[in-house]
């Protein structure tokens, strides 16, 4: 697992550089990164490696700067990742040598010069590192949850994901509603120590520990807050705080509430609310579950076979409405006694006509059970 040359442009170090050349190799994947600044000899390639990323001044190339076309074409051949280069002697790049290599899918990546070596080349190995963490994170993650594990293992596989962790965790599962998220150079500068991202099942997550709850639960709403500036337009599903040798527990319960933020469209879940859709997300694969809906939605159908009544649309408007005929009409634009004339049917044809009660508890679970049934989870 490696991080790729367009996943380097996101990061924050890079917001300045500008890609000369090789838009067409960016999806080239780059496993470590070190300096080439020695004059160039074909018999480099017995030092050089697949996915090798270079920095480099370009001083060897002033007294010879025809050479530097073939230096691009050799480290393409070699199938190194990118050449990274300072800026004191961006005019080598001139307008014939740039239309050679137009034609070399291999990306050229220029800073200004005020940028170190070190600072360029720590930042591109911590995201390395990063990344291979995240191959071996997915492998602890997948046995945490997937196997019975405890004690001694299960410390093992916590401090395999990272053995910063504090002693309480808590889990932000989350997706892009429309992009996808194509790396942890997303969230470059986000998260501290004893902290963790990783991909894990089509969707990402992060794992924020601390010694202190109130700081964890603080450090929580400081992440989803920052998390739309790192990832725009998300769903995401944040589990309470949990003891850390309960890590499962708190994953299994961040992604449910991230099922639960796609079902409702809401941008955050989390469990601090007592809600009976969280039983019927639970339950919405069982079989008397799924027959009790069509059911309730066949009867409705039959009432309203030509849909003129719109009796679901009513129906869920009245109970976003909080069971009020007064503000149900206003939304629907329709008099209230047109309101309770439909529902009223309704009660009837559901023989709950002298129960209250039953009526908007039944009409709830329907509008929820509808909403469930109605998205593709």
């Amino acid at each position: 697992m490696a991080i790729t040359v367009a996943e380097l442009l996101r990061l924050s170090l890079f917001k300045t550089a500008r890609l000369i050349s090789g838009k067409d190799g960016l999806a080239r994947r780059v496993e470590q990164i070190s300096v080439f600044d020695c004059p160039f000899t074909p018999e480099d390639a017995n030092i050089i490696s697949k996915g090798d990323a270079f920095i480099s001044g370009l001083y060897q190339f002033r007294e010879n700067p025809h050479t530097l076309v073939e230096f691009v074409r050799f480290l393409y051949l070699t199938e190194t990742s990118c050449l990274l280069v300072t800026d004191e002697n961006i005019d080598l790049f001139t307008g014939d040598v740039l239309d050679v290599l137009s034609r070399i899918p291999y990306p050229i990546i220029s800073f200004p010069k005020q940028y170190s070596y070190v600072k360029i080349m720590e930042t591109v190995r911590s995201q390395i590192f990063q990344y291979n963490r995240g191959g071996s994170a997915e492998w602890a993650l997948h046995t945490i949850l997937n196997q019975n594990i405890s004690g001694f293992d299960l410390r093992e596989m916590i401090y395999q994901l990272n053995p910063s962790f504090e002693s309480n965790i808590a889990v932000l599962s989350f997706f892009p509603k429309k992009t996808p998220l194509s790396g942890a150079a997303s969230l470059d500068g986000l998260l501290k120590k004893q902290e963790l991202f990783v991909f894990y099942q089509r969707h990402c997550m992060i794992l924020a520990s601390d010694s202190d709850k109130g700081l964890l639960a603080s450090r929580v709403k400081y992440l989803k807050s920052s998390l739309p500036s790192h990832v725009s337009d998300v769903y995401c599903g944040i589990s309470p705080i949990y003891p850390l040798y309960d890590i499962k527990l708190a994953i299994l319960n961040a992604n449910f509430l991230l099922t639960k933020s796609t079902i409702t469209g809401s941008d955050f879940c989390t469990a601090e609310a007592f809600d009976s859709l969280d039983l019927l997300i639970a339950f919405r694969y069982d079989q008397a579950v799924q027959d009790y809906y069509k059911r309730l939605y066949n009867l409705i159908q039959t009432f309203d076979n030509d849909g003129n009544l719109e009796l679901i649309k009513t129906i869920q408007t009245f109970i976003l409405c909080k069971g009020s005929y007064k503000e149900t009409a206003k939304s629907l634009s329709q008099h209230e006694n047109t309101i309770r004339y439909r529902l009223n049917r309704l009660r009837g044809l559901l023989g709950v006509e002298d129960d209250v009660i039953l009526f908007h508890e039944t009409m709830s679970v329907f509008v929820k059970l509808h909403l469930l049934f109605s998205k593709t989870v």
